[in-house]
């Protein structure tokens, strides 16, 4: 089985606060993988260390078989929503996904109507980011992580607002997810398999699609 992101003994300080401390977990071609956790547990601290947002104090990631940070390809083919959703306030939902795509050098404009569609946002399709509600935000989020098609995705906290995702990528084994959340959820039917537990603070949880 193919690894998409491999982590090793990470560890990540703020000053004197101790953010991760020794994680390492390994995300294989086909996973559905979460992070579970409080605030403050360091979910979105890893999500910004695999996407080379945030510096790394010790350990090792391999993302798509290049090692933090010196990625060469790797971050071309990740789709990542962080955060807030990368979107431009003043544009509508398609001039958002109309310049990613001239950003990622997309020309099919076939290929905007079909994320629109995929994540719901048919109707708003001519609403200013600045008037969607927090679900709509982010599926739009969702919308441009995915519009270059990337082999990986990094979603923070997608199912605040919405529970969309499992039913989304259900159908889509080619492409592997890793989202975090914190809420109180009944995640059993999106995750099924219990990875471990670090520092009784956050769990790892892990389902293949395929």
């Amino acid at each position: 089985m193919d690894t998409i992101l491999k982590l090793q003994h990470v560890s990540k300080q703020f000053g004197r606060f101790q953010a991760l401390n020794d994680v390492s977990f390994t995300v294989n071609r086909g996973d559905i993988y979460g992070l579970i956790g409080e605030n403050g547990a360091g979910k979105t601290t890893i999500m910004r260390l695999i996407t080379h947002l945030s510096p790394l104090n010790s350990g090792s990631i391999t993302l798509l078989g290049e090692q933090a940070p010196h990625y060469q390809q790797a971050l071309k083919h990740v789709g990542a929503a962080i955060e807030t959703p990368a979107a431009f306030k003043k544009l509508t939902v398609k001039q958002n996904l109309t310049l990613a795509a001239i950003q990622h050098g997309i020309q099919d404009k076939q290929v905007i109507t079909d994320n629109i569609h995929f994540v719901g946002l048919d109707e708003k399709a001519t609403t200013k980011a600045s008037k969607l509600s927090l679900g709509q935000r982010q599926r739009l989020g969702l919308a441009l992580a995915l519009l270059s098609q990337p082999d990986f995705l990094v979603l923070d906290e997608p199912i605040n607002g919405w529970i969309l995702l499992a039913s989304c990528f259900s159908g889509t084994p080619e492409e592997t997810e890793s989202r975090t959340e914190h809420h109180h959820f009944d995640f059993q039917p999106y995750f099924d398999r219990v990875i471990s537990s670090l520092n009784e603070v956050w769990l790892h949880f892990s389902r293949s699609v395929y």
